[in-house]
């Protein structure tokens, strides 16, 4: 059976909430009732039923069944949500603008953790490849950093600093090899992040924002930009056109495969649209998120997340 994903929507006035889609029909159906007015902008699960979301004014809520339920954590900083990371279900991260915060209860308490960065600064993505290295994008004078740590967040050591570049996203397939997207630039490493290669992204630029990564294996992977998606076969060393958009709906919020060959790809300001492909992006189908009005900017598929 296709496994699903569980859809975060934000709205600005309005009430995010968690959609599935139905294995049978495909529509998305709404599963939770109203929970919060802030926007929700990011999420992520351990599991098929334990995760959480994030986004403004340090708005973090969390669910033990699947999303048919949410209920709100209190944090410490009004700050916003931009990334959440956990080891387990008790064991998790979330930065934002202004603020690191940690938890080792499952977000029952959120503490503010000191990262070695000026506290002004904006954290936006956090990973890890095990409890001990992980890897922080984070704001400094216009620009933004990249850093690791190898003591599970104790300390963090700087790996990347260029005003040229405007950070977006990191992935890493595993210790060693990762990828990096900024709004026109996208380079990899083989080495743990010790050096870092430039891929050629001249047949892909028109695409460009480059937003987010999701690699399926070390050499399978997709980038999605804000006018399309595209496509490695060989762990990011080139990038291949896959789905393009010039024309309404304007943009692309988010997207997320299930596996190499079932993605998902959403547009649009409000109302939501989705692209699916169930081919590794040969071809796409565009249909509407029935009674979705909102953009969806978080997606996960719980049981790939991890």
């Amino acid at each position: 059976m296709q496994k699903i994903p569980f859809i975060l929507l934000a709205g600005f006035l309005s009430i995010p909430c968690v959609s599935i889609a139905n294995n049978n029909s495909g529509k998305w159906i709404k599963i939770n009732p109203p929970l919060t007015s802030q926007r929700l902008t990011c999420s992520f699960f351990v599991n098929p039923a334990v995760g959480w979301a994030g986004g403004r004014n340090g708005c973090i809520v969390h669910t033990r069944d699947s999303g048919n339920t949410w209920r709100p954590q209190k944090t410490p900083r009004n700050c916003w949500i931009n990334s959440i990371y956990f080891h387990d279900e008790n064991i998790g991260w979330a930065v934002g603008n202004r603020g690191t915060l940690y938890t080792t209860d499952g977000g029952e308490q959120w503490i503010q953790r000191e990262i070695g960065i000026d506290s002004m600064m904006n954290c936006y993505k956090i990973v890890f490849t095990n409890d001990s290295i992980g890897w922080l994008a984070f704001g400094r004078k216009g620009s933004r950093c990249f850093s690791k740590t190898e003591d599970g967040g104790k300390t963090w050591s700087e790996l990347l600093d260029s005003n040229d570049l405007i950070l977006n996203d990191i992935f890493f397939v595993n210790e060693r090899l990762g990828l990096i997207c900024a709004d026109e630039y996208l380079a990899r490493t083989s080495d743990s992040g010790k050096t870092w290669v430039q891929s050629d992204t001249s047949s892909i630029y028109a695409l460009h924002p480059f937003l987010k990564l999701q690699m399926i294996d070390s050499l399978i992977g997709y980038c999605l930009g804000l006018f399309g998606i595209a496509k490695t076969t060989d762990g990011g060393k080139t990038w291949n056109a896959k789905l393009k958009v010039v024309s309404s709906p304007p943009s692309f919020t988010d997207m997320n495969f299930s596996c190499a060959d079932t993605g998902f790809a959403f547009v649009g300001d409000g109302p939501a649209y989705v692209y699916r492909t169930n081919d590794g992006g040969a071809t796409w189908n565009l249909r509407p998120c029935e009674n979705l009005i909102f953009p969806i900017r978080s997606t996960s598929f719980p049981e790939k997340q991890k």
